[in-house]
C-alpha cells in the first residue's frame, strides 16, 4: 500500500491514484463549492476527472480546467452520480490505478481532508468511506469512497455489468445499497472514517442529515450541501418537514461557525 508523507509544505504521493468526481450543474462556470472540492482533491489524487451533465462551458472555465490539469467528461444524467461513475469505468482503464476516489458534489468542504485521508492511509482497507449508515441496510454512504488495489477490478466489473438506470429506486438498490453488499460478499475489508454506530447505535435514519450537528462536533470535513444551503427539492423538503427536520440554513451556518 502507498502512504502520504506530510510536512508543512509538501505531500508526497507514492501510489497512482485517480479521483472520479461526479457533478451536475447548469451554469457555464463551475460552482464555487465544486472548485473547493477539486482544489483540495488535487492534494490526494494524481489525476482528477470530472464527469458531469452535457453543457457548454465558458472559455475561462475551460482554460482553468486545462491549467489545473483536470479532465472533464460530459454525459447524460441517467443513473445520477452512479451513472457518471459508470461512464468513467467504461471510458478509462481504472485498473491501472492503485487507488480510486469516488466523490460527488452533494457536500460542501468545511475543513481540509487531511485527517480523513490520513485515516484512509493508516486503515489499509480495500474500501474506505467517510460515513456509514444503517438506513434500509448497513452500507457505506457513496458521496465519498476510496477503492484500493484488489477491489478496483471487481468494482469496475460491477459497474460494467449493471450500467445505468433511470429509476432512482433502482439506482439506490443496485448501487447505493448493493455495492456494499457486493463488496462484503467478496470479503473485501471495509470501514468508514465516522462510524454511525459509535455516535448512535443502530441509528435508522440518514446520519448525514439527521446527525449533522454530531458530525460537526467531530469536525467532519464534508457536510451535506442541501442541509447547509437549504436547497432541497420540494418533495424531499416536504418529507423532511414531516420528520421535524430543521430547515434553516442560518441555523447550520451558525453551527459551522461554532465548531470549525
Amino acid at each position: 500500500m502507498g502512504f502520504f508523507y506530510r510536512n508543512k509544505n509538501y505531500i508526497f504521493k507514492t501510489m497512482q491514484s485517480i479521483c472520479i468526481y461526479a457533478s451536475y450543474f447548469l451554469t457555464d462556470f463551475i460552482p464555487a463549492y465544486i472548485v473547493d472540492h477539486l482544489l483540495e482533491l488535487q492534494k490526494y489524487a494524481d489525476k482528477i476527472v470530472v464527469v458531469t451533465n452535457k453543457k457548454k462551458l465558458s472559455t475561462a472555465t475551460s482554460l482553468w480546467l486545462q491549467n489545473q490539469k483536470i479532465e472533464i467528461v460530459f454525459t447524460s444524467n441517467k443513473g445520477y452520480d452512479f451513472g457518471k461513475y459508470y461512464k468513467a469505468f467504461k471510458v478509462f482503464d481504472l485498473c491501472n490505478y492503485n487507488r480510486i476516489i469516488l466523490m460527488n458534489d452533494s457536500t460542501i468542504l468545511v475543513s481540509p481532508l487531511n485527517k480523513l485521508m490520513d485515516w484512509v492511509n493508516q486503515a489499509n482497507l480495500d474500501i474506505a468511506g467517510l460515513m456509514n449508515s444503517n438506513e434500509r441496510i448497513h452500507h457505506l454512504q457513496s458521496y465519498f469512497l476510496v477503492i484500493q488495489n484488489k477491489a478496483i477490478k471487481a468494482t469496475q466489473a460491477y459497474f460494467l455489468k449493471h450500467k445505468r438506470f433511470y429509476k432512482k429506486r433502482k439506482v439506490i438498490r443496485i448501487y447505493e445499497l448493493g455495492l456494499s453488499t457486493y463488496w462484503q460478499n467478496l470479503n473485501f475489508s471495509m470501514g468508514s472514517f465516522i462510524n454511525v454506530n459509535s455516535i448512535a447505535n443502530q441509528y435508522p435514519n440518514n446520519p448525514s442529515y439527521f446527525l449533522i450537528e454530531k458530525l460537526m462536533q467531530l469536525n467532519v470535513p464534508l457536510l451535506k450541501r442541501h442541509v447547509i444551503m437549504n436547497s432541497f427539492g420540494n418533495a424531499e423538503r416536504e418529507t423532511l418537514q414531516k420528520q421535524n427536520f430543521i430547515l434553516d440554513e442560518g441555523y447550520y451556518k451558525g453551527l459551522i461557525e461554532k465548531y470549525y
